[in-house]
């Protein structure tokens, strides 16, 4: 991955992570956003893990996939709980997106 992956990466996470301790400064959290949430870092965890350690990129693939359809519902859940700064949540989903995408060209690249 490039720098500017890596650029977009950090923005990404620190819009989601205002808007995550925005709505935990005002007890806006449900249990789905949090099972979401616990779900979202035990995916990316894995993704990493398989793609970086173990050099898999089939499974890395399946993960994110996953990790692109766990993102969905965390701004689907945020939408429902906090409309006013669902923007801070989008780009996570778009890079989450962008992971995806990245796997696939490289699996049809071979």
């Amino acid at each position: 991955m490039s720098i500017n992956s890596m650029l977009f990466l950090i923005l990404s996470f620190a819009l989601f992570y205002f808007l995550l301790l925005n709505m935990l400064s005002q007890n806006k959290m449900s249990k789905d956003l949090l099972f979401f949430l616990f779900a979202n870092i035990i995916l990316a965890f894995t993704l990493c893990v398989f793609y970086f350690y173990f050099y898999d990129e089939y499974i890395a693939f399946f993960i994110s996939f996953l990790f692109m359809i766990n993102n969905y519902f965390i701004v689907r859940e945020i939408k429902h709980i906090y409309k006013r700064y669902i923007i801070y949540s989008i780009p996570y989903f778009l890079f989450s997106v962008y992971v995806f995408s990245y796997l696939l060209i490289s699996l049809f690249k071979r």
